[in-house]
């Protein structure tokens, strides 16, 4: 080989083209970057996935605390019901009792009446 092939050679023979390691570097920062997106992404999510579990269990605790008023009222409905009924019978008893006191009345001034006529 002739000195003037060597240098042919040395120029034609590529020495390595910089777009290789530019696409592997924009790939790399392309990565990069999906992976931090992802991530505040997935933080977001878990964050508000807090949240919506914390709201859930604040309105489960006040359905309970609602669900226990309601029995306690229904417990106090149940407690005048029956006092209700109890002043029902009262009642009816105690109409009973006057009916029977003014028929007694009404027999005495009846004899009262008649004594007084028979005089």
């Amino acid at each position: 080989m002739s000195a003037w092939d060597e240098v042919r050679n040395e120029h034609v023979t590529p020495r390595g083209s910089p777009l290789p390691w530019m696409l592997l570097f924009v790939s790399i920062l392309m990565t990069v970057g999906v992976i931090v997106v992802g991530k505040s992404r997935l933080d977001e999510e878990r964050n508000r996935t807090a949240a919506a579990l914390k709201a859930n269990d604040e309105v489960q605790a006040r359905l309970r605390a609602a669900r226990s008023e309601q029995e306690k009222l229904g417990d106090t409905v149940k407690e005048g019901e029956a006092a209700a009924e109890q002043l029902s019978k009262r009642i009816v008893t105690l109409e009973l009792q006057v009916r029977t006191l003014e028929e007694e009345l009404d027999a005495a001034r009846g004899k009262k009446k008649e004594a007084g006529l028979s005089k």
